[in-house]
């Protein structure tokens, strides 16, 4: 067996020939696709040909279906806006769903507040039914003080993700995990609701209407996107340095 891999033959063969014969393949975005603004090894040529039976099932708190497409398209991908499913966008449809509109405390950059107006949920300093938590990419002091003060009266946190950390184009890039870890260290939460992988949720709305039981689920994190297939029932696949592998070596 190559020096590098971390899998066995008997495994490697197997992640093979259910990919094959897999009729949804889903597959994570940062540290499988792109680091960064960083293609990685193999990922347009896998998108490309498992391009009729791909969804992509991300972490991502920053972006929208819509942004994030045109930055994939950008570096070379040729996808569909509806092949993403994306923790932030769901957590604030999770949200809408479940208390309809009215005033949320979002913890979030630009992009995600306007998506949330879009969806007639308001941003809101005072008296806010929850407080969402994705990675704040225009975060200062006070915002975040702000939504400690909130949790501290007790209003229920919804957590786009409990990453720590996500692979950035230099290195670790801090994520919404992080940000929740160091407001509890403030005051822990009344309640705590994750709505990104490990949970399935993110996986099983990507399924559409195909069976666990004939999808896959590719992923880099052990501990996000394997526990995410795991509770799932859903076929997992790893690359990434943990690994050993990258998507070429499935081409």
């Amino acid at each position: 067996m190559d020096a590098r891999r971390a899998v066995s033959p008997a495994t490697e063969a197997c992640d093979r020939k259910r990919l094959r014969t897999a009729q949804r393949v889903l597959c994570d975005i940062d540290g499988c696709l792109v680091s960064g603004a960083r293609v990685l090894p193999g990922a347009l040529a896998f998108v490309q040909r498992f391009a009729d039976r791909l969804m992509l099932v991300s972490n991502n708190s920053t972006d929208t279906q819509e942004s994030l497409h045109r930055r994939l398209v950008r570096l070379g991908f040729e996808l569909r806006p509806d092949q993403l499913v994306l923790a932030g966008q769901q957590a604030l449809a999770w949200v809408a769903n479940r208390h309809g509109p009215g005033p949320v405390f979002l913890l979030s950059n630009e992009r995600m507040r306007a998506a949330a107006s879009r969806l007639d949920l308001t941003h809101c300093d005072s008296k806010p039914r929850v407080v969402l938590v994705c990675r704040d990419t225009d975060l200062t002091l006070a915002r975040l003080e702000r939504a400690l003060y909130h949790i501290a009266g007790g209003v229920p946190v919804i957590l786009a993700n409990s990453d720590i950390t996500h692979p950035g184009e230099h290195g670790p890039a801090i994520e919404s995990g992080a940000l929740l870890q160091m407001l509890a260290a403030c005051h822990p939460p009344s309640s705590v609701i994750n709505i990104g992988k490990p949970n399935p949720r993110l996986l099983l709305q990507a399924l559409g209407p195909v069976a666990v039981e004939d999808a896959v689920m590719i992923g880099d994190n052990p501990q996000t996107d394997g526990r995410a297939a795991q509770s799932a029932d859903m076929y997992p696949i790893l690359v990434g340095p943990a690994a050993g592998r990258w998507l070429s070596d499935f081409l």
